[in-house]
């Protein structure tokens, strides 16, 4: 069994629960397993691109080095 990585984001238990339902699904059907990414933060899209895009930028960076 092939275990991904998976950064599940804030929506993922509220407005994305469908797409968080759908992609754990789609990988178990194929065999795989997804793992949340531990300790990641929230990506700022919703709110820190329009008061902060230099932190917005900086979170979305930090979770992609965690993922690494």
């Amino acid at each position: 069994m092939k275990v991904y990585g998976y950064y599940p984001g804030c929506s993922a238990e509220s407005l994305g629960t469908p797409y968080h339902l759908s992609a754990t699904e789609c990988v178990r059907a194929l065999g795989g397993e997804l793992r949340e990414i531990p300790n990641w933060s929230c990506c700022g899209t919703s709110t820190y691109f329009h008061v902060d895009e230099l932190l917005a930028h900086v979170l979305v960076a930090r979770n992609l080095a965690i993922a690494e």
